[in-house]
């Protein structure tokens, strides 16, 4: 992987990290506490993702 392909993975992850957490942030403010947690444990999943991407690349 190059660094630009890594730098465009981080981007990418970012964005669905922001779009997520709107989501979850949402979610708290109208008290839907299964959503909340749901939304946490994507990003947790897409980042653990992303590590392993980047950790095994070339």
């Amino acid at each position: 992987m190059t660094e630009r392909e890594k730098r465009e993975t981080l981007r990418t992850f970012s964005l669905i990290c922001q779009t997520s957490a709107n989501t979850g942030i949402t979610a708290a403010r109208k008290g839907d506490t299964e959503t909340t947690i749901h939304t946490a444990q994507q990003i947790i999943h897409h980042a653990r993702e992303i590590i392993r991407l980047i950790n095994t690349a070339d």
